[in-house]
């Protein structure tokens, strides 16, 4: 068994350790639950002076902001759970007995972060795949595009929890947790505005074509969902764009933790 294996067990039993781990738990039953009431609720169609209108569309639209929203609630939860797993190890002194061992700084930081994702992961999968059973059963939709929307849940979370553990190194907790929320409301907004051809201009506009496309490489897989005429986003160049900022983020956090002094 390899040590970096054993440093990222130890940090997932970490992570489940925490006292936010129950609260995640009920986020959890409360929130199927209302996915539960929710996709009940919007009737296939409705009259019109009488005469019976179809509501295409509605349903797709409905999923597909529905599977969006949870899948950002994943990233942003990765990042919160990223902004203390390895700083409390440094402020503890865990990390130099850790590294007294023969691993380097590069393995603990990447075991600390996969411990973190392993339970934010964990809730997305859990969440993600209620939802689409439900709207799968209730609307009729097709599967296979959750999982392109899945694939880019999982680089999102990589991303923005990197890049939130890199920031913990120089912040406090409270700081990170605040740009992860802040990072990932303008990285949406961006990516909505884009998504419906309206040119913001300025940091906005160029946050929607050179950042993390979260938002958008979210929703690029289920637009399947939603009638011919309303696809707009490309899902290649956006996958793309994800798996280059989940690489500059992990990079980031291997370089900022081997710069970093350690205090025994």
């Amino acid at each position: 068994m390899s040590v970096g294996y054993t440093l990222a067990v130890d940090a997932l039993r970490d992570a489940l350790g925490r006292r936010i781990v129950p609260v995640l738990v009920v986020i959890c039953i409360l929130s199927i639950m209302t996915l539960d009431s929710c996709t009940s609720c919007a009737p296939p169609q409705i009259e019109v002076n009488g005469a019976p209108q179809t509501l295409e569309g509605l349903p797709g639209g409905m999923g597909l902001i529905t599977v969006v929203v949870l899948g950002l609630w994943v990233i942003i939860l990765a990042g919160v759970l990223s902004a203390d797993h390895l700083r409390n190890t440094l402020e503890e002194g865990y990390a130099s007995l850790a590294l007294a061992r023969p691993v380097s700084r590069t393995s603990y930081a990447f075991a600390r972060l996969a411990g973190s994702l392993g339970v934010a992961l964990g809730v997305g999968a859990l969440l993600l795949c209620a939802a689409s059973y439900l709207v799968a059963a209730r609307a009729g939709l097709p599967l296979g595009p959750v999982l392109g929307c899945a694939l880019a849940c999982v680089l999102g979370a990589i991303t923005v929890g990197a890049l939130s553990m890199t920031l913990s190194l120089h912040l406090p907790r409270l700081p990170s947790v605040l740009l992860v929320f802040a990072s990932v409301g303008v990285i949406t907004l961006a990516n909505v505005l884009g998504a419906t051809r309206v040119d913001p201009g300025g940091w906005l506009s160029a946050i929607d074509h050179w950042g993390p496309p979260l938002a958008a490489g979210l929703a690029a897989p289920l637009q399947d969902w939603l009638p011919p005429g309303y696809t707009q986003l490309e899902s290649g160049p956006l996958f793309l764009r994800l798996l280059l900022w989940s690489a500059i983020a992990l990079f980031q956090l291997g370089f900022e933790f081997r710069r970093l002094e350690i205090r025994g």
